[in-house]
């Protein structure tokens, strides 16, 4: 249990990793009190397939997935990187059910070079699939020591919100 600002809370995580199995499995929660105010909670789902054991070793890498949903967690830092000037639309999403979806690819071609496919989006309103948040990257991370390594990523955003566009590229 936590407290922040004297709000009593809770967060948990559970991850199961069977000994035989190819797989882990995990799900966490959070949950705190606040006076005055509905109280945030969020949950979560991932799962990670570690590839070498799955292909016996042909593809080695991962695949990892993970579903988050949360609510009233929509206002502050989400509103100033997300909503921007749109006081309304912040307003709108502020106590609603978000939806956050991530996926991670990854193949080691050489021992020290591995492919990256990452994939990200995020509805602040779930309900409205239409105003989702979604990236696409492609990449590589290279090794250059035994704890430095480069990574290049580039991605490609699409923005359900026009007006949202503006905020996450910057006034140009």
């Amino acid at each position: 249990a936590f407290a922040a600002d004297n709000n009593p809370g809770a967060l948990i995580n559970i991850r199961w990793t069977p000994p035989r199995d190819p797989f882990v499995l995990g799900a966490s929660a959070s949950y705190y009190h606040v006076h005055a105010a509905e109280a945030p909670r969020a949950f979560a789902a991932y799962a990670i397939l570690n590839l070498d054991d799955v292909t016996h070793t042909i593809m080695k890498g991962s695949l990892q997935v993970e579903v988050v949903q949360a609510q009233n967690m929509n206002s502050g830092s989400v509103d100033t990187y997300f909503v921007g000037s749109d006081t309304a639309y912040g307003t709108a999403v502020e106590k609603t059910w978000s939806q956050g979806l991530y996926g991670l690819f990854t193949w080691d071609i050489k021992p020290k070079f591995t492919f990256l496919y990452k994939f990200d989006s995020l509805a602040l309103n779930k309900n409205f699939d239409g105003d989702r948040f979604q990236r696409h990257g492609v990449g590589f991370r290279h090794a250059l020591g035994r704890q430095v390594s480069l990574t290049y990523r580039h991605e490609c955003v699409s923005v359900g919100r026009a007006e949202a566009l503006s905020t996450l590229l910057g006034s140009q």
